[in-house]
């Protein structure tokens, strides 16, 4: 835990440091941004979640500093299903966030969303701390400790206290994107056993545009080096942005 706590705060500390400072207020504007994503396997931090493909539509409003937003997920085979709701603070290329990860068993009738407790929750709830790069050095680096939920040792009780670290280097040329990403556990917890690198991935992904929509179509190849087990998934992507 305390190995996981000190890594976040050094990696908030890095990129406070590292943000640019921007002299120049924008005016505040209400933003919102729409999404759905068809992907052909969902893996997420180097997990793999039902057999079937994932419809993955999203909402997100963002004003000045602040955004909050709602992501879900299910699968047409009906094993996986997930409903998120987070909010961020962010300042130049810096963000913080908090995440609530609501994962319903199989049979959601023996689930509550509104169950918080301990042992009996479907709920995970992090700290996000993002830095998002800048031109000249395109790389994004995300710390993230689970804080309470269903992060814990069921033969101790004890919560793990999971901590994921990720960086992400990204090309962009015209309509094109292709990016390399490494992210690892710094110790036992969710993601693997001990210490070890978890997620491997290398995307292409293509954008097109239909009049006020966007639609990104991508592929990628997913390596989970602890478990030793690799996917190779496709999906397309629906998004429009609304200013007011």
């Amino acid at each position: 835990m305390k190995i996981g706590l000190l890594v976040v705060f050094l990696a908030f500390t890095f990129a406070g440091f590292s943000t640019e400072n921007k002299s120049v207020k924008q005016p505040q504007k209400l933003k919102l941004t729409t999404n759905i994503d068809f992907v052909s396997s969902h893996v997420w931090r180097g997990g793999k979640s039902g057999a079937a493909p994932s419809l993955e539509p999203s909402v997100e409003f963002g004003f000045g500093n602040f955004t909050v937003g709602s992501w879900t997920a299910a699968t047409f085979d009906k094993e996986y299903r997930e409903l998120d709701i987070y909010a961020l603070y962010s300042i130049g290329n810096f963000s913080v966030g908090i995440y609530d990860y609501y994962c319903p068993p199989e049979k959601p009738e023996k689930s509550r969303f509104t169950d918080f407790h301990g042992i009996d929750t479907y709920h995970l709830f992090s700290v996000d701390f993002v830095y998002y790069g800048t031109p000249k050095f395109p790389v994004k680096f995300t710390a993230s400790t689970m804080m309470y939920g269903m992060d814990f040792n069921q033969t101790t009780g004890d919560y793990y206290y999971s901590t994921y670290l990720e960086a992400v280097y990204s090309k962009n040329w015209k309509n094109n994107a292709l990016s390399a990403l490494v992210g690892l556990t710094t110790h036992e917890g969710i993601y693997a056993g001990c210490f070890a690198f978890m997620n491997s991935e290398l995307m292409y992904k293509k954008s097109f545009t239909f009049k006020d929509f966007s639609i990104p179509v991508f592929a990628k190849i997913v390596y989970n080096p602890i478990a030793d087990k690799a996917w190779l998934i496709g999906g397309v992507s629906l998004n429009r942005v609304f200013g007011f």
